[in-house]
């Protein structure tokens, strides 16, 4: 398979996704949590387009699997590495940090994998709305707690209304 050829343009929106996101890790790492958290919100809205222009168009499995892989980094990924940075690292984080990434991560499978439209556990993208909010509101300390209350809602048996 050559990939230029299977490219289509919701594909190219998920690459930005994925760019924000990897930016967005790049600027926790330096230390400018605003723009790192604007990032994400960025993230999260071409998550969206690529959503709207994969429905016009034919989807294909490679496009929902490069959505899965960018949603993994903007959504799991940067937001621990913004919280990590933000806050230091601490016992509480080192157990629910990877745990909100595995969780996203089996949400995402199993979202790829299920033939029904019913889906179950909360979108993993909702994480690129509600960490910002908490970046921005000075709330950054709670972000752990977030993170466990995500890491099973993510998981969870719950239908969740896509917004």
């Amino acid at each position: 398979m050559k990939i230029p050829k299977e490219l289509r343009a919701a594909d190219y929106v998920s690459a930005i996704n994925c760019v924000c996101g990897v930016l967005s890790i790049i600027l926790s790492i330096k230390g400018d949590y605003i723009y790192a958290a604007l990032l994400m919100v960025a993230s999260f809205i071409a998550d969206s387009l690529d959503g709207r222009f994969a429905r016009r168009g034919r989807p294909t499995r490679f496009g929902k699997e490069l959505d899965s892989l960018c949603d993994i980094v903007s959504f799991c990924v940067a937001p621990i590495v913004l919280y990590l940075h933000l806050i230091g690292i601490n016992k509480l984080g080192i157990i629910i940090c990877p745990l909100f990434v595995v969780s996203g991560t089996m949400r995402l499978a199993r979202f790829n994998i299920s033939k029904s439209k019913n889906y179950r556990g909360l979108p993993v993208t909702t994480n690129g709305i509600f960490v910002p909010i908490l970046v921005f509101l000075g709330l950054g300390h709670l972000l752990v707690y977030y993170f466990a209350l995500m890491s099973v809602l993510m998981v969870s048996s719950f239908k969740f209304r896509k917004f």
